[in-house]
């Protein structure tokens, strides 16, 4: 029998955070931490692979062991703006992950892959010259229609995507419905 493995990607988690908590409709953190983290666990297994963009713990109490070994999968860690509160406590989060980066590259199928937390005006392959297939996937602006980003990556941006939680009904997706998400979001056709 052939193992197959699936590949995700996620974003802006904000456990803990508790003004996310209330733009989120949660009662309390208690309540959308646990949601997200059993949402996280209904979609991976442990031998998926699975990319997190940053932002995955956000406020007191900042104790993000608590959640990192309760989060099913081999964690990609590239980091956000939210996260070094919480890495500055907990001196062995890279015993979470099998990688801790900033921006990472990679190939999937046929296509060149940029992930960054934040989303880029530009990326490899991004210009219109190149030939071949390139995205951007990043997180930050959550489900915010009224950043200054967002009708900048609406109009001009289609192969960058959104892997935020917000608008990927809080769980880790793959690539494929990681597209059909943002198409949605963004009003893509």
């Amino acid at each position: 029998m052939e193992l197959i493995f699936m590949l995700y990607f996620t974003a802006d988690l904000h456990l803990c955070h508790d003004d996310m908590r209330k733009i989120r409709g949660f009662e309390n953190t208690d309540e959308m931490n646990e949601y997200i983290i059993s949402r996280w666990n209904d979609t991976v297994e442990e031998d998926d692979d699975i990319y997190v963009l940053g932002d995955i713990v956000c406020g007191p109490p900042i104790n993000a062991e608590c959640y990192l070994k309760r989060l099913k999968g081999r964690k990609h860690f590239l980091i956000g703006n939210h996260d070094f509160g919480w890495m500055r406590k907990t001196p062995n989060y890279k015993d979470y992950f099998v990688s801790v980066k900033n921006i990472e590259y990679m190939f999937l199928d046929d296509a060149f892959l940029t992930l960054c937390h934040y989303p880029l005006l530009e990326w490899p392959g991004s210009s219109h010259f190149h030939k071949e297939k390139s995205y951007l996937i990043h997180g930050h602006i959550h489900s915010s229609r009224t950043t200054e980003a967002f009708p900048i990556i609406r109009d001009y941006l289609p192969d960058a995507f959104n892997c935020g939680v917000d608008i990927n009904s809080f769980k880790p997706v793959t690539f494929d419905e990681l597209v059909e998400n943002n198409k949605k979001w963004y009003g893509r056709k």
